[in-house]
């Protein structure tokens, strides 16, 4: 796969680029509603693909500031 990102299965960067329809690099809220929305009965709102965007920004916005806290941590000591 041309663009494939060494650590990351190429299983999930299939994944990833078949729903980064317009090629950004990053997963917007009304792709990710379309990639969701593929089955009747799973139908996601703007409001919720937008809260699960939000939800992951956070997380790795968390991950991030643990790991530079404890890099920060390891220097000092």
């Amino acid at each position: 796969m041309a663009g494939a990102v060494p650590g990351i299965d190429p299983v999930v960067q299939q994944w990833f680029a078949a729903v980064d329809t317009d090629r950004s690099g990053r997963i917007n809220m009304q792709e990710l509603q379309q990639a969701l929305g593929h089955q009747p009965w799973a139908r996601f709102g703007p409001e919720t693909c937008r809260l699960m965007i939000s939800q992951y920004l956070f997380c790795i916005c968390a991950y991030l500031l643990q790991t530079s806290l404890l890099l920060l941590i390891e220097l000092l000591l």
